[in-house]
């Protein structure tokens, strides 16, 4: 049975002000900051980069891991494609506060219970949120390709 809701720390990896990347743990996203599209140092092509470093402190310029707790619910997700039969795998939600449908592709990393955000485009006057997408056991099977 999933649950319907708990407080888990996020962790965010800003440059500046702004989030860039999240992640359930401070390794994950570490690694996401480095394969993100800001990362990297500005130069002739590629002038969106912002840096390579991290900052020292929250008065130095560069990426920073900040944890946060926040409240998450658990919702259901579903998977299309197939790992096993070389296929795009992508998975896709639903946002219980806004009920905006979202998908995204994922790879064989993956686990599960997967950390997702909403940004509430369809109704902004609700705030960002975080959910864990559960599979059924159906689509667990499908991703390992039994």
């Amino acid at each position: 049975m999933i649950p319907k809701s708990e407080l888990i720390f996020v962790y965010e990896g800003y440059w500046g002000d702004k989030v860039f990347v999240f992640s359930s743990s401070e390794e994950k996203a570490v690694k996401a900051v480095k394969r993100c599209h800001a990362y990297g140092k500005p130069e002739e092509g590629y002038e969106y980069r912002l840096g390579a470093h991290w900052a020292i402190d929250d008065e130095t310029e560069g990426w920073r891991i900040v944890p946060r707790e926040v409240e998450i619910q658990h919702i259901g997700g579903k998977v299309y494609g197939s790992f096993a039969n070389d296929l795009p795998v992508h998975l896709y939600w639903e946002c219980p506060l806004c009920h905006s449908k979202t998908g995204e592709d994922i790879s064989t990393d993956i686990t599960f219970p997967h950390l997702v955000w909403c940004e509430h485009y369809t109704n902004p006057s609700l705030d960002e949120s975080y959910f864990l997408v559960h599979l059924s056991e159906e689509d667990g099977e499908k991703l390992k390709g039994t």
